[in-house]
């Protein structure tokens, strides 16, 4: 609780701020204010639209006690109104990736190499909060690498592998504006190169953001943790290919981020956390390439259809940028009809184009 009366109301301005409150405050207890001046209480009741009886005087006078008794049984109902603090408008923040755990396509961990290990995901040893509501234990994990190899190389470009920020161990700091841009913070990149089985079939990508309220000054915590399941196709290069591809064949991964909602308007993975006492906030994650896939996709990779994930060119090196921002919005799934808008403008689009053409 903290106190918060008002004692005196001097002038027509505070006047109309405080009825402003006033119509919006319960009644609670009672609370004495100081308003002496006749005239004053004249000009709040004519701002209430309260009109005076056949004598102005006895109206006013008995309209008088009436305001004064509703003002100060607002007064304490203020100053018994639970404490806020205030919006946070500027953040520090740090975000800790790694792989948590992985298989090859023979369901086995032996076809994979770890490297570039995140320090701070490598020396937890409890329980760690998930934004689905669980925990997840991390006393048996060991090293969390932020860059995964495998693959004998079938050609000059080497092994394959996927990276998350292995260039800073999974580990980068920065600071944004609540509803300002977004910042970016780590790169993903996967080294598609022509190799000999076994591959990469599965991992578990480990997230924890750390968010430290820098105006105002309040304490840093963690925002409860995602894990991102990632189920990867690594393609045969037989000219037969499954999506899309300038070069045989795109490889294809696939996504799910339990506790995110996805965005499929602006493409983001959405994370609603609460600091307490300001209020709620979302986390915007946006990977660069990430969208959703075909049905042929989802379906080569063993998903259902409407999967999201991104595919990844032949005999390259892909790098998507990863960018985050934060906003006082919680997330809300796109409403069906906002879809169907968005489907039907750029079916007209289309349309629009091939009449051009």
């Amino acid at each position: 609780m903290a106190p918060f009366c008002i004692l005196a109301v001097t002038n027509r301005q505070r006047a109309s701020v405080f009825f402003t409150v006033l119509r919006r405050v319960p009644c609670c207890h009672k609370k004495l204010l100081d308003i002496h001046e006749l005239g004053l209480v004249e000009r709040l009741m004519l701002h209430l639209g309260w009109g005076f009886g056949s004598s102005k005087r006895e109206g006013v006078m008995e309209r008088k006690h009436q305001l004064l008794g509703g003002m100060a049984l607002a007064g304490l109902c203020l100053a018994s109104a639970p404490a806020f603090a205030a919006p946070i408008s500027n953040w520090g923040f740090t975000t800790d990736s790694g792989f948590i755990a992985y298989r090859d396509t023979n369901n086995s961990t032996a076809g994979i190499t770890g490297s570039a290990a995140n320090s701070r995901l490598s020396g937890e040893n409890g329980l760690i909060n998930l934004q689905t509501g669980g925990t997840y234990d991390f006393s048996t994990i060991g090293n969390v690498y932020s860059r995964l190899t495998w693959g004998t190389p079938a050609g000059p470009g080497g092994s394959s592998s996927l990276s998350v920020g292995a260039a800073t161990n999974g580990s980068v700091s920065g600071q944004l504006a609540t509803n300002g841009a977004s910042v970016q913070t780590v790169s993903v990149v996967h080294n598609n190169f022509p190799i000999y089985a076994p591959s990469l079939r599965s991992a578990t990508l480990f997230n924890i953001l750390k968010l430290d309220p820098l105006v105002p000054d309040l304490p840093a915590f963690d925002a409860p943790a995602l894990m991102f399941a990632i189920h990867f196709l690594e393609t045969d290069n037989d000219g037969s290919c499954e999506v899309q591809s300038p070069t045989p064949c795109n490889d294809i991964f696939v996504i799910d981020v339990a506790g995110a909602g996805f965005n499929p308007l602006d493409k983001t993975f959405n994370q609603t956390f609460e600091y307490a006492g300001s209020g709620f906030y979302n986390a915007k994650l946006k990977i660069e390439g990430v969208d959703l896939l075909s049905d042929a996709a989802c379906g080569a990779v063993g998903v259902a259809n409407g999967c999201i994930g991104f595919t990844t060119v032949e005999s390259q090196t892909n790098t998507f940028d990863v960018h985050f921002e934060i906003t006082d919005k919680p997330f809300e799934t796109p409403e069906p009809a906002s879809l169907g808008l968005l489907g039907a403008a750029m079916a007209l689009l289309a349309f629009s184009r091939r009449q051009i053409a």
